[in-house]
């Protein structure tokens, strides 16, 4: 995966502008975060220590792709494992663990909206869109890294129970 989520790229056709959005990348990374909120909810919230076949069950996924993801989530020192046995549990209290720490476990130095950087410098859109982009862009991710802060595990296992 490229390093950034999301690019805005100006291209030239038929004597207009226009910008693409390149936003697969942005579904792709949150569904990452999905897939590792629902991991760790499940390490949380299980009687049995959990495998990795135990979550890709739950996630309805492959193994390996969980090992990845546990691999991140033990690196980043959300989760551990005991050597010789097999599971996973979580480090920290639910409560403890931030969204964005979940977020950042995979994802720690990206930049969450990204300029394309090779915009043609002689074309006076391509010569300023990183200028006018980027404060709105810094913004809005700043904005999002704050409220996934204000969220944490044992938030969003309270509002699961809350679910019929």
């Amino acid at each position: 995966m490229p390093p950034v989520m999301f690019s805005v790229v100006t291209k030239y056709h038929k004597g207009r502008h226009s910008l693409f959005l390149y936003n697969l990348e942005i579904f792709y990374a949150f569904t990452q975060d999905i897939l590792r909120s629902h991991i760790l909810i499940y390490i949380s919230e299980t009687e049995k220590t959990p495998s990795s076949e135990n979550l890709a069950q739950s996630v309805n996924t492959n193994a390996s792709h969980i090992r990845k993801i546990t691999l991140l989530l033990k690196q980043a020192g959300l989760i551990a494992s005991q050597q010789g046995k097999a599971g996973f549990y979580l480090v920290k209290e639910p409560a403890d663990i931030s969204l964005k720490e979940v977020y950042q476990a995979v994802y720690p130095e990206k930049t969450l909206l990204h300029v394309h950087e090779d915009a043609n410098p002689n074309c006076p859109v391509g010569s300023r869109i990183e200028q006018v982009l980027s404060p709105v862009f810094e913004d809005a991710e700043a904005t999002l890294l704050n409220r996934l802060n204000q969220e944490n595990l044992s938030d969003l296992i309270t509002d699961m129970y809350k679910i019929n």
